[in-house]
């Protein structure tokens, strides 16, 4: 294999398929960046789990592939400058590889091509959506989702095609619920499943794909697992599919005129931030016991509480109390694990949060959601309390 790329294409290239390099693999392999020649110049790496590809700008003199050592590749093309090397020349085969520009020729390890994990990417035209939502979605639900579950389902962002929108869900299926819905831009005509759950995995690396319109498509493998493709035209990202039946979500959506939670109350959304971050400082150590609950009777509180535990004694509880509503309503006190509430209030954005709840003898809990969302049908988040009593 014999190539030319552009240095700064090459950098690009390779710290978006660097990501999920494994440094220290029980297949040495996988700690390698395939270089495909053929036709294109791209980049690939997997950790078997998800795959990326990056294609750069350059010239093909002898076509091939070559499995050259990620971070000894990196460190090289790191330290090359731009401005007195705007190209490299790249030779390789199983032995060894050249990396060649005006200053140095750098010799590095490569692995024998054969032993690369078979990773295909679908690029056919499937569902487009406007890149920023979708980015922006996912960003949204990572808080959602559930991390290192032993149900796996869960550890993941769950998509599902609804006409001309894709529906986007995460959930904890236990605290936090948020959904979204995308506009489908264009549909090619590639036969896809309508739903498929996506692990956080791959979730993750998706700001790697920098285009304004992203195409997924989603096919069955030999093994008949479906596999995803997300691309941008110049990085592509491939995962296998979560298997399994994800948790019924809609079942605790709720909404204006719901008859289980019939009453509701809009709070300031800007309000409730200013507190969660003037007392952040009561989620931290010494502080080993802490919530945050919303007091309803004839004002409206919040009150954040934090525990002092030290030497097998409990010293006195440390709270902060402040008014965000002058009337209430029913009495009654709602209450969040701080951490988890802090983070849910961060990625929300709006006027007001509505409180849904019922009778609180039927102790059923309470759904939160923004009031900016109950009008938009495509965006909703719900957190559960953990804990309700009347006051």
């Amino acid at each position: 294999m014999l190539v030319q790329v552009d240095t700064r294409e090459l950098k690009s290239a390779l710290a978006v398929c660097n990501r999920i390099a494994k440094k220290r693999s029980t297949l040495p392999i996988l700690s390698s960046v395939r270089i495909i020649a053929n036709g294109n110049i791209a980049l690939q790496n997997t950790d078997l789990e998800v795959a990326i590809n990056a294609r750069v700008d350059g010239s093909i003199s002898e076509k091939g592939e070559a499995c050259i050592v990620a971070d000894s590749f990196c460190q090289t093309v790191r330290s090359i400058k731009l401005d007195t090397n705007p190209f490299i020349t790249i030779s390789a085969d199983d032995v060894c590889a050249k990396v060649e520009h005006s200053s140095a020729v750098n010799t590095l390890s490569t692995f024998p091509t054969d032993d690369y994990p078979d990773v295909s990417f679908h690029l056919k035209s499937g569902w487009k959506v406007n890149r920023s939502e979708l980015i922006d979605t996912l960003k949204t639900l990572q808080v959602c989702a559930a991390q290192d579950d032993v149900r796996y389902l869960v550890n993941s962002v769950y998509f599902k095609r609804d006409g001309d929108w894709l529906e986007v869900a995460a959930t904890d299926a236990s605290v936090i619920l948020g959904i979204r819905r995308i506009k489908i831009r264009g549909k090619g005509r590639t036969k896809m499943v309508d739903s498929f759950i996506l692990p956080l995995s791959a979730v993750k690396q998706c700001n790697a794909l920098k285009g304004e319109t992203i195409n997924i498509v989603v096919k069955e493998r030999n093994n008949f697992t479906p596999a995803v493709t997300l691309s941008d035209g110049k990085v592509d990202i491939t995962s296998r599919t979560v298997e399994g039946e994800y948790p019924n979500y809609h079942k605790i959506v709720v909404g204006r005129g719901d008859d289980e939670y019939p009453y509701s109350i809009s709070l300031p959304l800007q309000k409730i931030k200013d507190f969660v971050k003037a007392n952040q400082y009561l989620t931290k150590k010494p502080f080993t016991y802490n919530h945050i609950s919303i007091l309803i009777d004839d004002k409206v509180k919040l009150e954040a509480v934090g525990r002092l535990y030290s030497y097998g004694k409990n010293k006195d509880d440390e709270s902060v109390e402040k008014v965000i509503l002058e009337s209430g309503g029913h009495y009654l006190m709602a209450g969040f694990n701080f951490k988890q509430f802090s983070e849910y209030i961060a990625t929300i954005d709006g006027k007001n949060l509505v409180m849904y709840y019922n009778d609180v003898d039927k102790r059923s809990g309470i759904s939160m959601i923004p009031s900016l969302f109950v009008s938009d049908s495509n965006i909703q988040t719900y957190i559960m309390p953990t804990r309700i009593n009347e006051i």
